[in-house]
């Protein structure tokens, strides 16, 4: 008789979602004044029409002393009433949320996650983790790229759908946009192990127990 035992293990795996502003779903790269659906604008002290999807700044009218577009990046801005890019200097003194929605890896310990990425931002940015202010992270202005990492020690992750928000203090009339690059985020999750057949000792005195049956008939 053949007994089994299914061991579990743990992997790390990926977590998905984690867009860059101004791309597509493939990643590749939005053209000039694109609706980015990655990034919505859930609330601004400007008031409701500078909330709702982003889109993309033009690359000839990036405000000034922004770091400029990458490879794998765009400039995005809050939709603002009538159109507008970047490089407009009427946009409201205030705070803008551009808000990045993702779901967390089936199974997922929550004490492992670790989510890391780049960005600039006009002013700067404070980073919310499902609401919660993510202390001692944030994008520092717009002339250069500044480093974040999130992780269990500082943002309260869920199991399923969670959120990241960059909340741009832009704080005069002025210019201001987001740009967020160079993403990764890991998380562990179990792993049903393969079926290990195993004789089992009870087996393995039935079939003795068989033979001699088999041999005395």
């Amino acid at each position: 008789m053949v007994f089994g035992s299914a061991e579990s293990h743990a992997q790390t795996v990926g977590i998905p979602g984690l867009y860059a502003t101004g791309v597509k779903v493939s990643g590749a790269l939005l053209g000039n004044s694109k609706a980015d659906s990655h990034y919505v604008v859930t609330a601004s002290t400007a008031g409701s029409g500078y909330t709702g999807t982003s889109y993309t700044v033009k690359s000839k009218a990036l405000g000034s002393g922004w770091t400029g577009n990458t490879s794998g990046a765009r400039w995005i801005v809050a939709p603002k009433p009538g159109g507008g890019d970047g490089k407009d200097s009427t946009r409201p003194a205030g705070t803008y949320d551009y808000t990045l929605n993702f779901i967390m890896p089936a199974g997922a310990q929550l004490a492992t996650v670790v989510i890391a990425g780049t960005g600039a931002a006009d002013n700067s940015a404070s980073i919310y983790v499902n609401g919660i202010l993510v202390s001692g992270q944030s994008l520092a202005g717009r002339s250069s790229i500044s480093s974040f990492t999130l992780n269990s020690s500082n943002a309260a992750f869920s199991s399923g759908a969670n959120t990241i928000s960059f909340r741009i203090n832009n704080s005069s009339t002025n210019a201001t946009g987001l740009m967020v690059t160079g993403w990764s985020g890991t998380v562990t999750v179990p792993e049903q192990g393969v079926f290990l057949p195993l004789v089992g000792a009870v087996g393995i005195c039935a079939m003795a127990g068989w033979r001699r049956a088999a041999h005395q008939s």
